[in-house]
């Protein structure tokens, strides 16, 4: 009988060193994870730290470009051929500008149509760059530019397709397109029906239902 109660306890032995040994396996092994999700934590505050690190000479150079365009407009949609709004660009920029109610002298203005026509825009309708002699003048024709979508006197079909915004870079441009058109398409996929797909211009990022889906990437 003590045989067997020996036998007994040097098993039970044996089976405690051999938890022992499990569990220490898995305090290590808990060590680790929490040194890894340490790692990771870090890793994420470094990265968000160098994001904002580049947003903020993203934003820097944004805004000397911005100064440099300060007195600069684009206007878009008008066609480069003679029309009812004039034979040349300058008498149709006279329109335009009587046309939204600016005293804003047209002949003060410097105008240059941009790009090349080729077959990607063979209807003739290159974007026009508009010089002005001050950001207060700029200023003036852009923010009554909105008239021309109200506008009911002559060549009204015509104006409604005529758009004047403020001179940025090209590549910003296209980055901030590129985000309205995630965010169109994302809303249009079946999977996102009833959830909210949002294009926030202010913070420059795609939302679904509040999150992050993309975001403006660094064009300089």
């Amino acid at each position: 009988e003590d045989s067997g109660v020996w036998a007994i306890l040097k098993s039970m032995r044996n089976e405690m060193k051999l938890l022992r040994q499990s569990n220490e396996k898995i305090v290590q092994a808990i060590d680790r994870m929490d040194a890894l999700e340490k790692d990771v934590k870090d890793l994420k505050a470094e990265n968000n730290k160098l994001l904002q690190t580049i947003r903020s000479q993203q934003d820097f150079l944004e805004s000397i470009d911005a100064q440099q365009r300060q007195c600069n407009a684009v206007m878009m949609g008008v066609e480069e051929d003679a029309n009812s709004l004039g034979g040349d660009d300058k008498e149709k920029i006279q329109a335009i500008f009587t046309a939204i109610g600016t005293t804003v002298d047209p002949g003060n203005v410097v105008m240059k149509r941009l790009g090349q026509i080729n077959a990607t825009n063979a209807t003739k309708k290159r974007p026009i760059l508009l010089i002005f002699q001050s950001k207060s003048c700029r200023d003036d024709v852009t923010s009554k530019a909105r008239e021309l979508k109200k506008y009911r006197g002559a060549n009204r079909e015509i104006m409604k397709k005529i758009f004047i915004n403020k001179d940025t870079h090209p590549q910003w441009r296209k980055e901030h397109n590129r985000l309205r058109k995630v965010a169109k398409e994302e809303s249009e996929k079946e999977v996102n029906q009833g959830v909210t797909i949002f294009y926030d211009r202010k913070n420059r990022v795609v939302t679904r239902d509040g999150e992050v889906i993309d975001r403006f990437q660094s064009v300089f």
